[in-house]
């Protein structure tokens, strides 16, 4: 039985990136990868695409727990990078909360 620990050593030993979007395997590459082992990644898809989403999963909740340990918040309505207030062309703000100015 092969392992996917296995399999993604195999990519990277021939230059094969493994990622996932959506239900698709993706592999990115400079040159072609040996079609025998195309066919095996074809074969183990299921595992592989549910190994990635697993270590995706890992990578994000690792990232959002440092953020959370790291995060100081700053006073309501004072911005922590720059110390100016908010205001209606807030780039961080429309890039990360939206639109959420009703122009008071």
């Amino acid at each position: 039985m092969i392992r996917v620990d296995d399999l993604l050593r195999m990519a990277e030993a021939v230059g094969v990136t493994l990622t996932v979007e959506g239900r698709n395997l993706i592999l990115e590459h400079a040159a072609d990868p040996p079609a025998d082992l195309v066919e095996t990644f074809r074969r183990h898809k299921p595992e592989l695409v549910t190994a990635l989403r697993k270590r995706q999963a890992e990578e994000r909740r690792r990232v959002v727990q440092w953020i959370n340990d790291q995060f100081t918040p700053s006073p309501p309505g004072v911005c922590a990078h720059c110390g100016g207030a908010e205001g209606p062309g807030d780039k961080f703000v429309l890039l990360f909360v939206g639109n959420v100015f009703t122009g008071s």
